[in-house]
């Protein structure tokens, strides 16, 4: 029953993300995007095309992440205030 009642929280914050509700994403995001093989789909307000993250962190205010498929030295960020929505979850 535990892992049902996970499951359907799960379900209610993926929808408040996709909603553009960034505590919902967060939790979302550390729970499942701090993986290379798994893909988190968002939009920020000041991007047209959405990203494709993985290997999620949070640290004061910003969100650190690495463009899936791209190796590169020093990651990407964003403020939290410029997240907006969240479009899917691929693990």
């Amino acid at each position: 029953m535990q892992n049902y009642n996970n499951t359907d929280k799960d379900l209610l914050d993926f929808e408040k993300a996709v909603n553009g509700n960034f505590d919902s994403f967060s939790y979302l995001a550390k729970k499942y995007g701090k993986y290379a093989l798994n893909i988190i789909n968002f939009r920020l307000k000041s991007e047209q095309l959405p990203i494709a993250g993985c290997f999620l962190k949070f640290q004061d205010r910003k969100v650190y992440y690495d463009i899936y498929g791209k190796y590169a030295k020093k990651q990407q960020s964003f403020n939290y205030q410029d997240f907006e929505k969240l479009i899917s979850i691929t693990y």
